[in-house]
This record gives C-alpha cells, structure tokens and sequence, in this order.
C-alpha cells in the first residue's frame, strides 16, 4: 500500500513529465481539425470541392492521435518503447473508428452527408461503405507509420538514458 506522500511524489513526477506547451499544442491543432472538417467540409463544402480534402483529414488525424497516443503512453505509463507504440496505435485506431461513428450520427440526425452517401452530382447513391472504409484504412496507415517511427525514437532514448545512468 503506498503512502500519501508516495502518492504525491508520483504525482509530481508525472506533472513533471508533462510539458504544457505540449499539451495545448495538440489542442490547439485538434481545435483546428473540428473546424476544417466540420466547418470547411460541410459548411463550406470542401469535401465535394476540394478533390481529396476527405482523404488528407483522415489520414492527418490518424497520424495526430497516433503522436497523442505516443505522449500519453511516454508521459505517464513509463513503459517498453514497444507498449506505448502498440498503445499509440490502438488509441489512434479507435479514436478513428470513433470518428466515423460520428459521421454516420451526424449523416442520421442533421442531415450532412460526411460518409459520402449521397452524390449529388448526378442525384445518386454514392459508396459509403468504399469511403468508409478507405478513410479508416488511410488514418490506420498514418498511425502505423507515426508509431514506428515513435517506436525506434523512443528506443534510441531509452538506450541513450541507460547509457548516461551507467556513466554516472
């Protein structure tokens, strides 16, 4: 069982861990996905303007939650490089399957039509399931890659740390 003062001197040693810079940033940018996909693709109608706006969001996001997945992981698990990738990408995956769990919502209720099931351009059904499907792939692609390349910085790191811990 661990003490009160136990218990605080791990709390400051995560708070110590935790960068507030970056954690605003992360915020700020996902702020910034919320408007360009909501606002800029529906409001705005880029998704049917601008040719590929659909496939360039899912695939930025899925590499954005995979490097919030990586700091998570880094900031508070204290864990293999391994496991918090693998965590990275599961989180980044599920926030994905997530994020088309809202646009089938938002296609439902308001009436929008961000799983691309309406055509308008010739007043037909237009595939669904295809666009779907792409987008989780492409934002699971994103978070594979952001996540490797997390995995082997993390490795070097903790390497380069248990080499300057066995030279003090």
């Amino acid at each position: 069982m661990t003490t009160k003062r136990e218990s605080n001197n791990k709390d400051k040693k995560v708070k110590q861990r935790v960068k507030p810079w970056l954690w605003w940033t992360l915020a700020g940018v996902f702020a910034l996905f919320i408007i360009a996909s909501v606002i800029g693709g529906e409001v705005l109608d880029w998704y049917e303007t601008v040719p590929g706006f659909d496939k360039v969001l899912h695939t930025i996001s899925g590499a954005y939650f995979a490097v919030v997945g990586l700091a998570l992981g880094y900031k508070v698990a204290r864990a293999k490089p391994f496991y918090i990738a693998l965590f990275a990408f599961c989180f980044a995956v599920t926030v994905g399957v997530l994020w088309e769990f809202i646009e089938f919502a938002a296609d439902s209720w308001f009436g929008f039509n961000m799983l691309r099931w309406r055509d308008y351009s010739n007043n037909k059904f237009g595939s669904a399931l295809t666009d779907t499907l792409w987008d989780m792939i492409l934002a699971t692609i994103a978070a594979l890659v952001v996540c490797a390349i997390g995995y082997f910085y993390l490795r070097r790191r903790s390497k380069k740390s248990g080499q300057n811990e066995q030279n003090r």
